[in-house]
């Protein structure tokens, strides 16, 4: 986040969810890392992260570490094995010029991608 985008989340909760940040401010990040070095590299991000209980009063910064880089459990291996699939299909119709198994004959939406699955798979 950036001191803008979470402002502008805040104004957002705060209009259309209010029960959900009923101090009006939004007190908790979390963050998700799966260990990657380049995560560690931006030292602005860091230096915002730490200073945000400076700057919010009360704000809690929770940072999780997952499994680095990929083999995160079989769900991970199904999610790539689909990105994969549907990365060919969309190189596919460039070559081809269309694609007999969706309705636009491309992958233009998320309906073309499960037709797409669906043919492969």
């Amino acid at each position: 986040f950036t001191t803008h985008e979470l402002e502008w989340l805040e104004n957002y909760m705060n209009q259309n969810f209010p029960a959900d940040i009923p101090t009006g401010r939004i007190t908790l990040v979390h963050q998700h890392s799966d260990n990657a070095g380049q995560h560690f590299k931006n030292t602005g991000a860091i230096h915002y992260y730490t200073s945000l209980t400076k700057d919010r009063g009360e704000a809690v910064l929770i940072y999780s570490f997952g499994a680095p880089s990929h083999g995160k459990g079989p769900h991970d291996g199904v999610g790539g094995c689909w990105k994969t699939k549907v990365d060919t299909c969309i190189r596919s119709s460039y070559s081809t010029g269309r694609l007999l198994y969706t309705d636009t004959g491309y992958i233009q939406n998320v309906k073309d991608v499960y037709d797409a699955l669906v043919h492969h798979f």
